[in-house]
C-alpha cells in the first residue's frame, strides 16, 4: 500500500459512515494482533478512556495506538501503564503525539523505528527493560 491507497482507503471509511478508529482497529485485527476496547480488560477503563480509542495486543504487548483519555490530566494513562505491567505485558505507544512523546522521554522510555514498509514502519515508544539479577 502507498499514501495514495491509504488515503482512498480512509476516505472510503468515511463514506460508508465509518470511523477512522473502526479502520485502525480492523487494521490491527488483520495484522493477527486482539483488538482491545475500553472496559475489555481491568487495565483499560471505560471510565478512563473514550469509546473510539485504538489498542491491541500483540504477544506480551499493548499497543496503544489511538488514545483519548475521558478526564485528561487525570492519571489514566498512569493507571493503565500500572495495570498493564501488573498483569505481566509491556506496554508500547504507537507514533505518539509530541506530547505523549515528551511524556515517553520523561518517564525514560526508549523509542525504536520498527518496520521495513509503508504498511509496516512505526515509531515505538517502550518502558526500558529491567534486567534480572541473579
Amino acid at each position: 500500500m502507498n499514501l495514495e491507497s491509504a488515503l482512498e482507503e480512509i476516505f472510503a471509511v468515511y463514506d460508508r459512515g465509518r470511523s477512522v478508529h473502526d479502520l485502525m482497529r480492523g487494521n490491527e485485527a488483520k495484522a493477527g494482533r486482539t483488538v482491545v476496547k475500553p472496559g475489555e480488560r481491568p487495565w483499560l477503563s471505560a471510565d478512563d478512556w473514550h469509546y473510539s480509542v485504538v489498542v491491541s495486543i500483540a504477544g506480551d504487548r499493548v499497543r496503544l495506538i489511538a488514545i483519548q483519555a475521558l478526564r485528561p490530566g487525570t492519571g489514566a494513562l498512569t493507571r493503565t501503564i500500572a495495570g498493564i505491567t501488573a498483569a505481566g505485558l509491556i506496554p508500547v505507544i504507537v507514533e505518539p503525539t509530541r506530547e505523549m512523546r515528551e511524556t515517553c522521554r520523561r518517564w525514560g522510555w526508549k523509542m525504536r523505528r520498527v518496520g521495513d514498509s509503508f504498511d509496516t514502519f512505526e515509531e515505538q515508544w517502550r518502558p526500558k527493560i529491567k534486567k534480572k539479577t541473579r
